[in-house]
């Protein structure tokens, strides 16, 4: 089956990931967040959905809003399109920091230890079980990328003990931290300890509970309005209007519902395209989805959905869905004949262009003002 998945409006997944990612850090609009956001959970991937919130939260915002963490828990557990809403609406607001992402990418990108420590161990190390001595020689010399791929695979008690000894956390601190391990619905626990980390680690970018050694109030959280729902609802629930003839523009879908561009800089990560290796090839990405974009349509679970209505089979060698009654192959495309063969350029573009050169550094710079903690390869794309 292919590795390469189109949304509701054929947007190709991951890149709708990033757009939201990008239009989030950078601030550009609360409606564009909320559209990408929407075009993920509307293509039926609400759990992918929501664990990219999570990812966001804990690479980006963990260090200076720790305490989101609960709210993010509240409206997870209400699991549905409104209080993403409002997760993203709390979020926009919010300061980034890339410390976390940047010490992360190298750990599920590089994953190399280029750093071999000679002679004897220093005492204070002793005092820490062995299975945790290259992790904290590595934080302790702030070879921050090193310290993260030394971290272990399964998280266990004796690694808070030990967070606790290093960075002289309180007990009850500490205690709260594992509780918010074990109650959290978000499964990547290692990342949620290594941002803990990366929280005791890099103070000066962190919120804490006191100002001058008054303690803070609380943050207040804001819903997303009836407008905004109401907009998003629209745009996916509303059918395409009839021309003034009365007659189906279905036709016009992506056209009407394409409200933005894809990211340019999202080629500074890899993207599924690449398995076509045509990552900047708009033109022959065009082919692509002009003939095979019901094929790579049905992965999406909303696509194969309505698909698996019908009398098919998915011809896996020739990227193609085969229909095995006229009436029923009309009857599809009455609904659903999006025909992106017969879409302007800019509409089609909206969903594939991307800048040629793009690398890591260009997304990265057109997002932080502050230098990356690591600085990667000329070559190097970010894995999401």
């Amino acid at each position: 089956m292919s590795k390469f998945v189109l949304t509701r409006y054929l947007y190709i997944f991951d890149e709708v990931a990033i757009s939201f990612i990008s239009a989030l850090l950078k601030k550009q609009t609360i409606h564009e967040c909320y559209y990408w956001i929407s075009e993920l959970y509307y293509s039926g991937f609400v759990k992918q959905t929501w664990d990219l919130l999570w990812f966001v939260y804990y690479d980006f915002y963990y260090l200076t809003n720790p305490k989101f963490h609960l709210f993010i828990c509240k409206k997870y557990d209400l699991y549905d399109f409104r209080s993403m809403m409002t997760v993203v609406k709390n979020m926009f607001r919010m300061t980034a920091n890339s410390n976390v992402f940047i010490t992360r990418q190298y750990y599920v990108h590089v994953n190399n230890v280029g750093h071999i420590f000679r002679g004897k161990k220093p005492m204070w190390l002793l005092n820490y079980p062995s299975k945790y001595h290259a992790l904290f020689r590595y934080i302790d010399k702030k070879m921050y990328h090193y310290a993260v791929t030394s971290m272990p695979d399964k998280i266990e008690d004796d690694l808070f003990d030990s967070i606790k000894m290093y960075f002289k956390v309180s007990d009850k601190e500490i205690q709260s931290l594992k509780s918010r391990l074990d109650t959290c619905n978000y499964s990547n626990k290692l990342h949620i300890v290594w941002a803990m980390i990366c929280f005791f680690l890099f103070p000066e970018n962190c919120d804490s509970d006191t100002t001058n050694g008054k303690v803070k109030k609380s943050t207040i959280y804001i819903a997303c309005s009836d407008s905004e729902y109401n907009k998003m609802k629209e745009i996916h629930e509303d059918p395409v209007p009839s021309s003034k003839l009365g007659n189906s523009q279905v036709y016009k879908t992506l056209e009407i519902k394409r409200k933005y561009a894809i990211n340019t800089k999202c080629n500074g990560f890899e993207l599924m395209r690449d398995i076509f290796h045509t990552s900047s090839d708009c033109e022959t990405m065009k082919k692509i989805i002009w003939y095979h974009w019901e094929f790579h349509a049905y992965q999406c679970p909303l696509w194969k959905d309505r698909f698996d209505k019908y009398n098919i089979t998915v011809d896996v060698d020739n990227h193609k869905i085969v229909f095995h009654d006229d009436d029923e192959l009309e009857s599809f495309y009455s609904q659903y004949g999006y025909y992106p063969d017969e879409e302007t350029n800019d509409t089609l573009n909206k969903g594939l262009k991307v800048d040629v050169n793009g690398d890591w550094s260009h997304w990265y710079n057109d997002i932080f003002t502050k230098k990356p903690l690591f600085e990667f390869d000329t070559n190097f794309k970010f894995k999401y």
